[in-house]
């Protein structure tokens, strides 16, 4: 039976991630649209609305259900190390919205970082994190962009961060609903 709730837990907490996220795209598209990027916002959309489904694959799902404590997540100077940090890498491997996906940084594309910040901002709204000071850790730690790639990720949080401001009774009416 332990399982079993298991199971339900992640797949509770994997699909309130992909409203979310869906959430941080309805801004970041109707921006987009608003400053003549209609391609770029039905390209972004398109992806966002198949972010992380790598996460429902069996191999994918094993592995990360074998993360028992999320609260690292909350924490940016807190990084995944040992079973965490293997289990996370197939994640990377999957899904080009993750730095680690590329081995050369340089290889992602405007779309990766843009579904990248509405990951992070996701997570941020989930998690009940401070998300532009997590940005600003990850990079420190973790991300190491090169500055012009952190520039143009900062601002495309940024722009999350300002029109965030105004919706935030949808994640929280979402946030209610879920177990997490």
């Amino acid at each position: 039976m332990a399982d079993l709730e298991r199971y339900k837990e992640y797949l509770d907490e994997s699909l309130v991630h992909k409203i979310f996220v869906l959430q941080s795209v309805r801004l970041m598209s109707a921006y987009l649209i608003d400053n003549s990027y209609l391609d770029m916002a039905i390209a972004l959309i398109n992806r966002c609305s198949v972010h992380d489904n790598s996460k429902f694959q069996e191999e994918e799902m094993k592995s990360l259900m074998s993360i028992e404590d999320k609260s690292d997540f909350k924490d940016p100077n807190i990084l995944l190390t040992g079973e965490k940090s293997n289990a996370i890498k197939l994640h990377w491997k999957n899904n080009s919205h993750h730095p680690e996906h590329f081995d050369s940084i340089y290889d992602m594309s405007d779309l990766d970082l843009m579904e990248m910040a509405c990951d992070c901002y996701a997570r941020s709204k989930q998690y009940e994190t401070d998300f532009l000071d997590f940005i600003s850790t990850r990079q420190i730690n973790r991300f190491k962009f090169p500055t012009e790639i952190y520039e143009k990720f900062y601002s495309y949080c940024s722009i999350l961060d300002e029109l965030g401001k105004n919706n935030e009774q949808d994640y929280k009416v979402i946030k209610k609903t879920s177990k997490i």
